[in-house]
């Protein structure tokens, strides 16, 4: 008899350690959180876990009849055969890409998938280990926010006043169309404008108040007038900071709006006020106005220095029982009620008035004032 023995210990070691590998891998790959997937060099799902038949719907036992394409988006599918033809043909070892799967339900599922080529220690290809994440909600997200930001576009567009928005570094992220005729020359269009690193003088507004915007976090009303082809446009622009989730400002939205003709017709009206109160300072009668609750809104320089005031503007607010003659005041208002009241004029009549330098006795009209409700 003869015998041979031969220590097969490393070998014996080594196949345990091929089996516990194994077995560690069947575990990562059938608890991971992500999907996960085996995939012949045809295109057969060769394996599958747990999370990707929760992804689309299917059970193991279904996926395990499918090929790739059978859940691939047709729209998608041209794209994921040139994707495997491409890792086969140039040896490709790992790729990520996104591509949409059609659940079982018929919705659509929205992933990120990273595929690599296994091959054998020869470089032979041997099939496709793939981990599937589902981004539908990120993506569905992101369709929200474009088609948000799409119609905040719209609206800004239609918008009858600039709407502008800048960052930190003074930069424009955008501007419509309105605004533009405001910046520059006044003939740049907006796109031509977002080209631009940074602008200077930005609808004239000093750049400390874009700093106090930033800085303080506050709502900032500036007006400021530019110089567009030779003509003045003055402009009330509201300064809105934008908040991140940390409530920092990172950014600015400008909203003007062009008040030159609200400004020409304030300034008409001032100089028509100045003017009147000029006509009725220099005629020799008193003039008074008051409103409803018996306070003075205003008169000439003759009345109030019978009231016993240094000038007309001292007046305002004040009532009869504030003025020389407060002793008479219950009397005075209550014959000016009863001309407001019953809105009937009241001419040439005759009644008594103290003034600083003695009592006198005057001829008065009263005539109650509407306004445009009558």
């Amino acid at each position: 008899m003869e015998g041979f023995i031969s220590d097969i210990t490393e070998k014996k070691s080594a196949l345990e350690k091929v089996r516990e590998n194994e077995k560690t891998f069947k575990h990562a790959f059938e608890n991971a959180i992500i999907g996960k997937s085996i995939i012949s060099l045809d295109g057969d799902f060769i394996n599958v876990n747990k999370a990707f038949c929760e992804m689309v719907g299917y059970n193991r036992e279904e996926l395990l009849t499918f090929k790739f394409t059978d859940l691939t988006h047709a729209e998608d599918i041209k794209d994921s055969e040139l994707r495997y033809n491409e890792f086969l043909k140039n040896k490709i070892n790992e790729k990520k890409y996104f591509k949409r799967y059609v659940h079982k339900n018929g919705s659509i599922v929205y992933v990120e998938i990273s595929t690599k080529l296994q091959m054998d220690e020869l470089g032979t290809p041997q099939y496709f280990i793939t981990d599937i994440i589902d981004v539908t909600e990120e993506q569905m997200i992101k369709a929200a926010l474009v088609e948000s930001e799409e119609k905040y576009k719209l609206l800004a567009e239609a918008a009858h006043e600039g709407i502008i928005l800048i960052n930190k570094e003074m930069e424009l992220l955008f501007v419509n169309n309105y605004a533009s005729g405001f910046i520059g020359n006044g003939n740049q269009k907006p796109e031509q404008l977002l080209l631009t690193n940074k602008l200077q003088n930005l609808l004239n507004i000093p750049i400390d108040d874009f700093v106090e915007v930033f800085k303080n976090n506050i709502v900032k009303q500036i007006e400021t007038y530019i110089e567009i082809n030779k003509r003045t446009i003055y402009l009330e622009t509201n300064l809105v900071p934008i908040v991140d989730k940390n409530n920092l400002v990172t950014a600015i939205l400008g909203v003007a709006r062009d008040v030159t003709d609200k400004k020409i017709m304030r300034e008409n009206l001032d100089r028509t006020r100045e003017m009147l109160q000029l006509v009725i300072n220099t005629i020799p009668q008193r003039v008074f106005w008051k409103d409803k609750n018996n306070k003075y809104l205003g008169c000439n320089k003759n009345f109030a220095d019978d009231a016993g005031f240094s000038s007309a503007e001292e007046i305002i607010g004040k009532t009869d029982y504030d003025c020389i003659w407060a002793n008479d005041a219950q009397k005075y208002i209550k014959d000016d009620n009863e001309v407001m009241n019953s809105g009937i004029i009241k001419l040439n009549f005759d009644e008594g008035l103290q003034k600083s330098d003695g009592y006198y006795w005057i001829k008065t009209s009263k005539i109650p004032l509407f306004d445009k409700n009558g």
